[in-house]
């Protein structure tokens, strides 16, 4: 199982580098920017207001006031183009929708506000392009009611703080658009890199393809997998795990660590939370054969992020690598018991699909080497 060390990574281009850090220091210097520029119409709203409130309600009112408006326009074209929204997170407030609808709470993504596409019918063909212009549409309603206020009433003497903080809110709420709009590459992928990754039928059939099987994560059903002639794009090299998958599920070894190779060689296109999963699945591949200096030579190469997205899955496939990391270089039984039970949750939550029985039958494989390999950690057996 050699890996082909003839692809070599592809440079890095300028939508591939992450710039989330600059654009948020220029987010910061706009809000101060126009903190100062409202702070000099002070004196022309009513002399009694409270100007404190005057700024901070303009602030707030503005970005949550776009971003409904923005969000809702956007899930009305999504419907029209026979798209469901299977994620969304609004301060804080989590709705997933694959087979069963679930609403929680989870106060880590209180300054969240995302909404995330598939088609409803998982047809692979559609066009999700219009989806990431229909927050457009928000925008421009928002801009004209925020600016037939100001015109209206900015300058009446007993309304004026309405008109002004009508003006205000919607160039607070500006700072939406820019994070969407701005074509740099995000933590997450905003509409106008969207539109730009979506060019051409293949780039918008990855799309649909890493959008369906990202709502499988939760449901537990099979992931769709198809083929490209090339993944030089953000979603069709995502695409390239899918087919990873399906041949380690087959058995095809060979041809699993070639994927692997040219996942490695596409590394710069994939997000950067998955970045480590063709390492993280080439340790998995080395433990199988006993290459354990192999596989932890890999482990250490991982920044300090990455090493915890081993240790810690999102993903079912993830598990049958953090429990042979862990067994093997870990004695601590709490760790082991609490990512066991991580598991059977995941497992017991997900459907009975041959992608979950296949995770079932490696999980237990490796599971079943380290009780062997380490008995003095005394594992039980799994149920």
């Amino acid at each position: 199982m050699e890996e082909n060390k003839s692809l070599k990574t592809n440079e890095k281009t300028f939508l591939q580098r992450n710039l989330s850090w600059p654009l948020f220091f220029f987010l910061i210097a706009y809000v101060v920017g126009m903190f100062f520029a409202q702070k000099a119409t002070a004196n022309l709203v009513p002399k009694d207001t409270d100007k404190t409130a005057y700024f901070i309600v303009s602030a707030i009112v503005g970005v949550i006031m776009m971003a409904v408006f923005y969000n809702l326009t956007k899930f009305i074209v999504a419907k029209v183009c026979h798209y469901k929204v299977f994620y969304f997170s609004f301060l804080g407030i989590v709705y997933e929708n694959d087979k069963k609808r679930k609403i929680s709470y989870d106060i880590v993504r209180i300054t969240d506000f995302a909404m995330q596409f598939a088609p409803e019918d998982e047809n692979i063909e559609r066009n999700p392009r219009p989806i990431f212009l229909g927050g457009l549409i928000g925008f421009a309603l928002y801009s004209i009611i925020s600016l037939s206020l100001f015109f209206a009433l900015s300058f009446a003497e007993n309304n004026s703080i309405i008109g002004w903080g009508a003006l205000f809110s919607l160039i607070f709420g500006l700072m939406f658009i820019f994070y969407e709009w701005i074509p740099l590459r995000q933590d997450y992928p905003t509409d106008v890199f969207n539109l730009l990754m979506t060019t051409g039928k293949d780039n918008q059939k990855a799309f649909n393809i890493v959008q369906i099987n990202n709502m499988h994560d939760v449901d537990g059903e099979n992931y769709l997998v198809a083929e490209f002639n090339d993944y030089s794009n953000y979603y069709k090299a995502q695409v390239l795990y899918y087919i990873y998958l399906d041949l380690l599920y087959k058995n095809e070894l060979e041809k699993a660590v070639k994927i692997l190779s040219e996942m490695k060689a596409h590394i710069n296109d994939l997000p950067d939370t998955v970045k480590y999963l063709p390492i993280a699945e080439s340790m998995y591949l080395r433990y199988l054969v006993n290459d354990d200096a192999g596989a932890n030579s890999l482990y250490n190469s991982l920044n300090k992020d990455d090493k915890k997205f081993v240790r810690n899955p999102i993903q079912l496939s993830g598990f049958r690598t953090a429990i042979l990391v862990i067994c093997k270089n870990s004695d601590d039984k709490e760790i082991i018991n609490n990512l066991i039970k991580k598991y059977q949750d995941m497992i017991s939550n997900s459907a009975e699909s041959e992608r979950v029985a296949s995770e079932k039958r490696l999980f237990k494989q490796a599971y079943e080497s380290m009780r062997t390999a380490r008995p003095e950690l005394n594992l039980q057996a799994l149920d």
